[in-house]
């Protein structure tokens, strides 16, 4: 086909030919690619585009030019040639001409579509140098690899200049410069971010931080200020240190930044009474040279909030309580840095003016009373096993209610029915939510304490009571089966450790008074909270009897789910002397034994499992005589617990003196 539609073999042994159409066959039709040769490969009398495409020099650049755009811009091949075709025939009178062109016509691909098309109206339109501008800006561009540094921002900071060109404001020397300086700008940002910022920014983060720095003609001075911005803490974006920059001149604006970080410095040492530079607290800090005046303005507004004369309508003063806002919606919504988005703000600025505190008061459901009836049930069951083990030893019990269910839900509405005299009772937090089979709880992350206290070990070191551990569970598929949380399970591997100093580092004296699946024990050892806690403890224990862990629950089974894992079934045995640690679960998970209160029916066990999801409080967010202020809605959480927890105690009395306890 090829040969019957032209002559022209000279072309079409060029080795930028074959690269040209085996491109074309692998991404193009045989249609298109049928019209790219007819416009290629021109009739005899276009002398102009014949003169430039029979150059080997000018068709290769030109191969490499319908390729690149088709691959940057998905532009189709011979759509590309018709351009660049009707660029040089509009363009140029004689051939001469083609070397003052060409130039440009081999660096279009390395401008935007948009800009691009803009550029080829202006050439033909007679006005050349423009063209010629663009053409060495973008080779100067190309060459400092910014497209790379930029990355999806790279338009943006290109198109800016570009849009420059167009406009005139930028000679052919400066078009060569700019890139190289931008690139010289970006090297010494880099270089201030990797020395000066104690957790050093990535690459990626940087291009999307820096591309707004590049959008503007004094770019130097603009960054320079960034980095004096960034090195007093303001958290300025750069479109803000823009405002500063076009309002105050550099010297000016470095000036003022200064005296603004010395203020927040002063007041920004509360979170939550700090203030926040909004877009409208800059605007007014970069209209007035005066900075002390401004601050001292800003000074006198914060005053007049606190003192109840916050004024909604004036957005300086209400702008200035931004950081409380966002403060105390991060605080609630448990996130751990500011949330400062713009979104955020937006919905600060639709705040209104909040009504008086409403007085709120709880109703129980009939759900809610039944479930309490249930529990009351399940903690008589507990209750009568502490009066027969009470009987059965000697030795002291300590009761321990796991914070949050085995307190809430468990001891505590069984307190004024576990006289000191016969027990003792602690509460302490094992939580079971990120925990995992070799977890050995004793602090949190931040060294919060978790688990056992210190004298609450050493009592245990010195008299070495039976140890009663009170949680529940949710539910298992097999209803049969005991189940314990995995908050009784970390309280498991913590007794564990608590053996292996009391026995000398000798796991072969307590392995088998664990009831825990084999080879736990040797892999507990090597894992770093078992190490930390024996290490924490190992000053307050003394070599000696370790503890035997065993079970209780209202309804027996074979095995038991503890965690993560299924073990035996034990009861303890009193009539051996020696200290165990029951693990006690009154939950009941099969209600179809016949002996139970029909209550069982219609309810479910652990309902009362995150109480928070059970209430309807919420917080509300707006404006008072004092700025910012929230109001409660709805009952609370403490109410609901105190109101449900009645209920168990009512019923609890009831089954109390039904039985005759």
């Amino acid at each position: 086909m090829l040969n019957e539609f032209d002559k022209r073999d000279g072309i079409k042994r060029l080795d930028s030919f074959g690269l040209l159409i085996d491109y074309a066959n692998r991404h193009c039709s045989p249609a298109s690619i049928e019209v790219m040769l007819q416009h290629l490969l021109s009739e005899k009398e276009d002398l102009v585009w014949l003169t430039f495409i029979t150059n080997p020099k000018n068709f290769k650049k030109l191969a490499l030019e319908i390729i690149t755009i088709h691959k940057n811009d998905k532009l189709d091949l011979a759509t590309t040639v018709i351009e660049i075709q009707f660029l040089i025939n509009s363009t140029t009178n004689n051939i001469s001409d083609l070397e003052i062109i060409a130039p440009y016509i081999f660096n279009r691909s390395k401008i935007p579509l948009v800009y691009r098309n803009n550029l080829d109206k202006k050439v033909i339109s007679g006005n050349k140098n423009t063209g010629l501008i663009s053409a060495s800006f973008a080779s100067s561009f190309s060459k400092q690899n910014l497209g790379q540094f930029f990355k999806e921002h790279t338009v943006e900071v290109s198109g800016y200049w570009f849009e420059q060109i167009i406009k005139r404001n930028v000679s052919n020397q400066d078009a060569q410069l700019i890139p190289a300086k931008i690139r010289s700008q970006i090297e010494k940002l880099l270089d201030y971010f990797e020395s000066s910022v104690p957790v050093p920014i990535q690459e990626p983060a940087l291009s999307h931080i820096f591309a707004n720095l590049f959008t503007e003609t004094n770019f130097g001075k603009l960054s320079k200020l960034f980095i004096h911005s960034h090195s007093l803490t303001l958290k300025l974006t750069s479109s803000q240190i823009k405002v500063f920059m076009s309002k105050l001149g550099y010297r000016d604006a470095k000036r003022q930044l200064t005296s603004i970080s010395k203020w927040l410095s002063k007041i920004n040492i509360a979170n939550h009474d700090g203030v926040f530079l909004t877009e409208n607290i800059i605007e007014f800090l970069s209209n007035n040279k005066n900075i002390k005046l401004s601050l001292a303005h800003l000074d006198n507004l914060r005053l007049s909030t606190r003192k109840g004369k916050f004024n909604l309508r004036n957005t300086l003063q209400r702008d200035l309580e931004f950081q409380r806002y966002i403060t105390e919606f991060t605080w609630l919504n448990s996130q751990q840095t500011l949330m400062t988005s713009p979104e955020t703000y937006n919905d600060f600025s639709k705040l209104k003016k909040l009504p008086a505190q409403k007085h709120y008061k709880l109703y129980l459901t009939n759900t809610h009373k039944e479930h309490a009836e249930r529990v009351a049930h399940e903690a008589v069951y507990f209750l009568q096993y502490l009066y027969k083990i009470r009987k059965l030893t000697k030795r002291e019990i300590v009761i321990v209610g796991n914070d949050r269910y085995g307190r809430q839900w468990i001891v505590e509405p069984l307190e004024e029915h576990l006289p000191a005299s016969d027990f003792t009772i602690n509460y302490f937090r094992a939580p079971s939510h990120m925990s995992m089979r070799l977890k050995v709880r004793n602090k949190l992350p931040n060294h919060v304490q978790l688990g056992f206290s210190k004298n609450f070990v050493v009592n245990l070191n010195k008299n070495m009571p039976h140890l009663i551990i009170a949680d529940s569970a949710s539910a298992d598929k097999n209803l049969n089966q005991i189940k314990y949380s995995r908050a009784t399970r970390d309280y498991v591997n913590w007794i564990a450790a608590f053996n292996h100093v009391r026995s000398g580092q000798n796991a072969s004296k307590y392995v088998t008074k664990m009831q825990l699946p084999d080879n736990h024990i040797n892999e507990l050892n090597k894992w770093h909270e078992f190490t930390s806690i024996c290490r924490q403890i190992q000053p307050w224990l003394n070599k000696g009897t370790p503890y035997t862990v065993r079970h209780w629950a209202p309804h027996k089974s074979s095995k038991v789910i503890l965690g993560d894992f299924k073990t035996n079934y034990k009861e303890p045995d009193f009539s051996i002397n020696e200290p165990l640690v029951i693990l006690a679960n009154p939950a009941i998970y099969n209600n179809q034994p016949p002996d139970l209160p029909k209550v069982f029916n219609s309810t479910k066990p652990y309902y009362f499992d995150g109480p928070e999801n059970l209430v309807s409080e919420n917080v509300k967010f707006g404006f008072g005589n004092h700025g910012f202020e929230t109001r409660l809605e709805g009952p609370t959480t403490d109410m609901f617990i105190e109101a449900i927890q009645g209920e168990i105690k009512k019923h609890i009395l009831n089954i109390l003196n039904v039985k005759n306890m």
